[in-house]
């Protein structure tokens, strides 16, 4: 049982008299406690600086979004077939050198050494996603549930 919920049961089943203040302190701090995390946009800035605590948890963030890495092949192209290389990479939040990456289907960057495609295709626009935060190898992963371009 966590504290909060042994306090209540304290004050209920055994009768003992707490103050007041107390109380309303208790109270306080753990419904502000919830709201902080609850209901609210983050910037990816935020998201980074309190990823322990927002870990596994739903969140939505607004942010400019970037293409986070690209790989492509490094085959020798023929003249007559120039873009004979694929790539692919991914979109997400970055900050310096940290990434959130979106995880999805149909989420990233596809094609070859003479054009890239990403989805979303607003890169370096302003983006509002909602999804699940992951700890992952490689830095932060958020699972996408939705997401829009701020227009």
């Amino acid at each position: 049982m966590n504290t909060f919920a042994s306090l209540i049961d304290k004050i209920v089943h055994n009768d003992r008299r707490i103050p007041i203040i107390v109380l309303i302190v208790v109270l306080g701090i753990h419904l502000s406690s919830c709201l902080l995390l609850e209901a609210r946009v983050w910037s990816p800035e935020e998201v980074i600086a309190r990823q322990d605590l927002l870990k596994d948890r739903e969140v939505t963030i607004r942010g400019l979004i970037s293409q986070t890495f690209l790989f492509c092949t490094e085959q020798e192209c023929e003249p007559e077939q120039p873009c004979c290389n694929v790539c692919t990479g991914g979109v997400g939040f970055q900050v310096g050198w940290e990434i959130i990456h979106w995880v999805g289907e149909d989420l990233g960057c596809s094609g070859d050494n003479c054009e890239v495609n990403c989805e979303p295709s607003g890169i370096e626009k302003v983006y509002t996603v909602k999804g699940i935060l992951r700890l992952s190898g490689d830095g932060l992963d958020l699972e996408v549930d939705s997401y829009s371009i701020e227009e």
